[in-house]
């Protein structure tokens, strides 16, 4: 299986099941992060959050300058919230968690790899709007 195919079987999943493990898995490991979520619609967060997985696969293959500008955008929400990029790191480290759960028997070091290296490039642009004084360019 590769990030593409990984990424169908989130996309497919009606019950929404991948947003749920994923923000349970978050507030439960990292409860310090639980905070910056107050009072946001979980549901709907969990829309977003394979929203933003789907542009961070098809990043990697079409590194378009709207995109790029879309993740900063992202990001920059995110500093508004209070996430901090450091904060990135705990992100990562649930959804590749909770990607190997959802995936069981078909999650391996390489499919691993290639998701980190997808979130990695996605964040990286993402930090790039921790700024006050963001602007789109």
């Amino acid at each position: 299986m590769d990030v593409r195919a990984s990424l169908e079987l989130i996309l497919s999943d009606e019950k929404h099941e991948f947003s749920k493990r994923f923000y349970q898995n978050l507030f439960l490991h990292h409860p310090e992060i639980s905070s910056k979520f107050e009072g946001v619609d979980i549901e709907r967060q969990g829309s977003m959050l394979i929203m933003a997985l789907k542009v961070a696969v098809d990043y990697r293959s079409r590194p378009y300058p709207a995109v790029q500008s879309y993740l900063r955008v992202l990001g920059h929400k995110h500093h508004l919230r209070g996430i901090l990029s450091s904060d990135y790191l705990l992100f990562e480290t649930t959804l590749l968690t909770t990607l190997g759960a959802f995936h069981g028997n078909a999650w391996n070091p390489e499919l691993a790899s290639n998701w980190k290296k997808a979130f990695q490039q996605a964040t990286q642009l993402m930090a790039e709007g921790h700024v006050d004084d963001f602007c789109v360019d």
